[in-house]
This record gives C-alpha cells, structure tokens and sequence, in this order.
C-alpha cells in the first residue's frame, strides 16, 4: 500500500504519549455479521465501481490503563478494507464520530478532510486524530465510521455469490507514519506505513450476500397424472388429472419465495424483493423436454395458478405446438400477479390434437426472475433449475401372487414367470417384489426392455433375481408386481423338475 507523502507532518506535532497496557481494540459493526446485501443486487450492469452503503462500524478502544496523548499529538487510524473491497473516494470527515473526539473536553481531538489519505490501491484510509490538548484515551473510547451511499465499491466478486462477505480491520498508532512511496505492501501495518500498533488490530464483517429471493422448482409429489393408454384413440388424454375446463397434465410448478433474512439493495436498506422486481415481462419459466422426448404435437404450455383446473383463462399460454416445435424448449411468461402471490405457479399441458399422441416426457424447469426494474440493483436475476413432473404412461399392472424364488433349484425345481402382452402396445416390462409380510411394494426394475404387442416371455428366476434382487422368501412363495405401459397384460407362474423331461407346472392360472 503505497500513501500519498504527509506535507502536514512535522517533529512540532509528533505526539508524547504512553502506553500503561496493551490488548485488543474491538471492531463491531452495526448488524452483527454485517449489512446483508442480495447477490441478486449486483447484476450484468454491475462493476468493479459499483458502490454500496454497508451500516456504520464502531471501534472501541480497549487498553485498560489508558493512552495518554500529548498537546499537537495525533493517533494516527487505520481503516482497512478486505476480500477486494476498496473504498470508492477519500472518505469525509463528517463520517468520523464517536467519543474519542471529545476525549479531554468538547472536540478536543480533531479530524480535519485535508489530512486525510487514501491509499494507492484505495484498500486503506489513514486518519489522523490529533489532541488540541493533552488527554488520556481509555478503555471503551469509540470511533464510529458511518459510510455514505456508495462509499464501499470493488464487492461485486465477494456479494455477488451468496455467503460471500467483505471484511474491515481497524487499527491505531501513535507514531508517525513513515511512507516509503511507492509502497509494495497493502498491509496497514506494514513497518513502512505504520510502525506500531497502539493495541491489536479489531476486525469485523461488514457485508454479506444472501438468496433476495429463492427460485424453487418442484416435481408434484403429490401429483398422479398418467398418459392415458385406455382413452380413444389412445394416449390422446390424461387420466387422473385435475382440470374442469380442459384435460390438461401437470408438469411441475414454480415458486418464487422472498429470503427470510432479507437481502438489501445498493443502499444497504431497502430489500431486493419480487414484488420491488416484479413487472409484466420480469418474470419467464422456460421448459425443456428430456433428451429424445417431446411435448404433445398440438397442445399448448402454460403457466396456471389455479391447477391447471382453467389453464387458458387469463393466463399467459405458449403457441399451439407442432411437429417441428414440439420437441424444443418453451418459455411462459406468467402475469405478474400471479407471480406477486407467492404461491406455486404450475405448468400445464393441454391434450394433444386429433391424429397425435402423448408421450412420456419428464421435463427441465428453469425459472427467472429479472431485476432490472429496481433502481436499487444492477439488474441481477433469481433463478433455479430443476426436474419436472415425469409424465408416463398408465399402463397396466398384475400381481403374481405365487412366485417361487431361483432359491428352489437347491430343492431340484427350476421357477418361471410368463409375462403376455395383450395390449396394443410394445412397451417395458418391469418387475418388483412384494413384501409378504407388510404388503410394501418395492423398487420396480425393467426386466424386459420391449415386449411388442400380442407377444409372450417365459423369465426364469435367475433371470428376474439378476436384475430386481434374490428373492425375499428364499423357499416360500413370495409376490411379484408386473406392470408395463401397455393396454393389458397377463402372467403364468410354473414350477419345473430339473430333469427337464417333464413339462412345467402351472401354479397360479392366467391372471
């Protein structure tokens, strides 16, 4: 740090001083953990200039016996700034205040704006404090720092990322500063700009950066819609959605929620809200099909408040999707006041038109709040991305109710499961166990990848343990969930001696 040469400086003015006891000063800062600031304030037209008002910071001196300060003395202050922050301009003297200015009577110690220095690389002022008369500091004596509006800039790295903060560190001296110019150091307590400490340096944050407004993407887990595989044609609606006015699917929904602590805008009080950004374009939800999947040709997206329950009515609906368009990402633009309520805003998709089908897509969601509209930011944005509602196929699903484990081979038996597409459609088939004793259902896995429409597989044991697990029951029957999106299904269970001259037994009949 490299400070302007002191013309003010004389051997009339070095101060006398003592020093009884030496411990550390204490910096506190206004809001404990220091001004909270919205990373979101600090946007595409933000700088490096970008100036900020963190609250006022308070040192307290803390030498216990005292700092006796000759007539024309001064104690020389040092104001440091951390983690790239850099002061905007010479700070001016009507921002210093607190009791050591009256220590030893009324304005006894004076700051004057002339004497004043900034550093070369604006990290560090020097203030000089100098007694009119002689007096002694004692322990608690405050100096207060109050930032005007802009004051603190270069913290647009630090508070543009949430939990990242920007730190001050005060520090006294008595002696006369020494500069060597230019300075390779920034350290106020370099042997070059400072030679010796009062008391301990005091430190504290002054700035932090959280979320002003969260961007939460859920998956409806309370949600049970289905492409439809029994509507006519098929998979030209959605079964077991809600919807008065139009079958539509849910395929997930968006919220926008203000940070509990609040965020602060460029004059570190007034908070980055939705509602101070909010306007009718501030707001998009862009939603992208899963790679390979697309959105029904001939429906329309759009973002609802109400459930999808009346999704066109009075809100903001894509273009009808067709076959070129179906396949890329659509961006909803919701009516601010939908957005202003703070409640999940969902995004619906009508049925497909005549002559197209559904398919199962599970979408990406990605919500954007823009907040250029508030003079109080730089136009920063609250966003979040996250996984939709995974829309399947209903399809069907049987239990086979005596399921006798690869387990039986020991016993000279070899087990099989038939599995019969008696739908219309090829489709996977999966398998999971049933717990004989609660009735749980397990995790389901793809046993077979394809089975086309009209067509058996006979599965042996080993082959659905290797995939969905051992079997539970080890030499007692156990139950099995088959299911696949298709129109129908029906399974055989058979027991076979290993002899293989014999052909297999049928235990359970056709289900």
């Amino acid at each position: 740090m490299a400070f302007k040469k002191f013309s003010y400086v004389s051997a009339a003015i070095v101060a006398a001083f003592s020093v009884s006891s030496a411990s550390a000063g204490t910096l506190t800062h206004v809001t404990s953990g220091g001004t909270v600031f919205a990373a979101e304030t600090f946007g595409s037209s933000s700088t490096a200039a970008t100036g900020v008002k963190p609250g006022l910071m308070t040192y307290s001196f803390s030498s216990t016996s005292g700092i006796y300060v000759g007539a024309g003395g001064a104690v020389y202050v040092y104001l440091r700034l951390a983690n790239g922050a850099t002061f905007s301009t010479l700070p001016l003297k009507a921002q210093f205040t607190g009791t050591l200015l009256n220590v030893g009577g009324a304005d006894n110690f004076v700051i004057t704006s002339a004497t004043m220095t900034l550093s070369s690389d604006s990290t560090t002022v020097m203030i000089p404090v100098v007694a009119t008369a002689a007096a002694t500091i004692g322990v608690g004596t405050t100096l207060i720092y109050t930032p005007i509006a802009g004051a603190i800039s270069g913290v647009k790295t630090a508070l543009s990322a949430v939990g990242g903060t920007v730190s001050a560190t005060l520090s006294t001296s008595v002696a006369t500063p020494a500069v060597v110019s230019p300075s390779t150091t920034t350290s106020p307590n370099s042997t070059t700009t400072q030679p010796t400490d009062l008391e301990a340096s005091g430190t504290a944050v002054i700035a932090k950066a959280v979320q002003g407004v969260a961007t939460a993407i859920s998956a409806l887990p309370t949600y049970t819609g289905k492409i439809d595989l029994t509507s006519t044609p098929t998979q030209t609606n959605y079964a077991s959605t809600p919807g008065t006015a139009l079958n539509v699917a849910r395929l997930g929904s968006v919220k926008f929620t203000d940070a509990t602590t609040a965020g602060n805008g460029l004059d570190g009080a007034t908070p980055v809200t939705t509602a101070a950004a909010v306007t009718a374009t501030s707001t998009t939800i862009t939603v992208t099909p899963g790679t390979g999947q697309s959105f029904a040709v001939g429906s329309k997206l759009a973002a609802s408040v109400d459930g999808c329950a009346n999704m066109l009515t009075g809100t903001a609906a894509s273009p009808t999707l067709t076959a070129s368009t179906a396949a890329a990402a659509v961006t909803l633009t919701p009516l601010a006041a939908n957005v202003l309520t703070g409640g999940a805003i969902d995004v619906c998709m009508t049925v497909p038109s005549t002559g197209n089908t559904a398919t199962a897509v599970t979408p990406t969601i990605t919500a954007s709040l823009n907040h250029a509209g508030n003079a109080n930011t730089t136009g920063g944005i609250s966003t979040g991305t996250g996984t939709g509602y995974a829309l399947t196929l209903n399809g069907a699903s049987i239990d086979v109710n005596s399921y006798w484990g690869a387990a039986v081979k020991d016993a000279g038996y070899s087990s099989y499961v038939r599995v019969i597409n008696t739908g219309t459609i090829a489709a996977p088939v999966s398998i999971a166990y049933i717990n004989a004793t609660t009735g749980v259902v397990g995790t389901s896995a793809v046993v077979i990848t394809s089975l086309p429409a009209g067509a058996s597989k006979m599965l042996k044991a080993s082959e659905i343990e290797a995939i969905v697990g051992a079997q539970p029951n080890g030499y007692e029957a156990g139950r099995l969930r088959i299911s696949a999106p298709t129109t129908g299904l029906k399974t055989q269970s058979f027991l076979q001696a290993d002899s293989g001259k014999v052909p297999p037994i049928e235990l359970s009949g056709a289900q």
